[in-house]
């Protein structure tokens, strides 16, 4: 193992693993190992991460800190969105 990585030991659901394993299968050029796949996905999700970051950062210089109103907007909207995707999550969770 290179000086630029480090193992990583994760665990997931039997069905996720046997989809990567058949992806890396399918198509060794895309993904050659099962590490490959696992590596691309979060750097995926690490650029979604920082794509929401510059989001917030950018409302937050236009409009300020969000106040205690615009956050009690904001968690009974998501109690409705919860609500209408039919789940009792609580809207501080889910945020």
């Amino acid at each position: 193992m290179g000086e630029h990585v480090k193992r990583l030991t994760v665990t997931i659901p039997v069905e996720q693993f046997e989809l990567i394993k058949r992806l890396v299968e399918q198509d060794a050029t895309r993904y050659p190992s099962m590490s490959a796949f696992v590596a691309d996905a979060i750097a995926d999700r690490l650029g979604d991460e920082d794509a929401l970051e510059m989001l917030i950062a950018t409302v937050r210089e236009l409009d300020g800190e969000p106040t205690a109103e615009d956050i009690a907007w904001a968690e009974d909207a998501l109690k409705v969105v919860a609500r209408a995707a039919g789940t009792n999550q609580d809207a501080k969770g889910a945020a």
